[in-house]
């Protein structure tokens, strides 16, 4: 399954406690979207903005049904959002019927950067 990775932000140097949390995000992404979502493309994004850094990851696939909600076996999906919380930012999961999956992360710069 192809994959498109955008990274900007050049200046952005991630703390030890930010890298894992995004990098499980994105991997617990890639993993579910060929798997549940039959999808044939994934796009990763991290940028950051003057206080937030987000990571946003989008496929093509199934989406989401209208009534969908988080089930309590969902523990990637669970684990990612718990992680993203510890670093005091948010996790957003939105799809809707035939319009694939997006979910976003956004956390405050202050709390996983290196100062530099």
């Amino acid at each position: 399954m192809p994959a498109k990775c955008q990274i900007s932000g050049e200046d952005l140097h991630l703390n030890d406690l930010a890298a894992i949390p995004f990098f499980r995000a994105a991997q617990d992404a890639l993993t579910n979207a060929p798997r549940h979502a039959t999808a044939m493309q994934v796009a990763v994004t991290l940028s950051a903005d003057d206080h937030d850094c987000h990571l946003r990851i989008h496929d093509d696939g199934v989406g989401l049904p209208k009534e969908w909600k988080l089930r309590p076996d969902a523990f990637g999906l669970r684990g990612v959002l718990e992680r993203i919380a510890q670093l005091g930012g948010n996790l957003f999961i939105k799809g809707k019927p035939g319009d694939g999956v997006t979910i976003a992360a956004k956390v405050p710069l202050s709390r996983i950067t290196v100062p530099g």
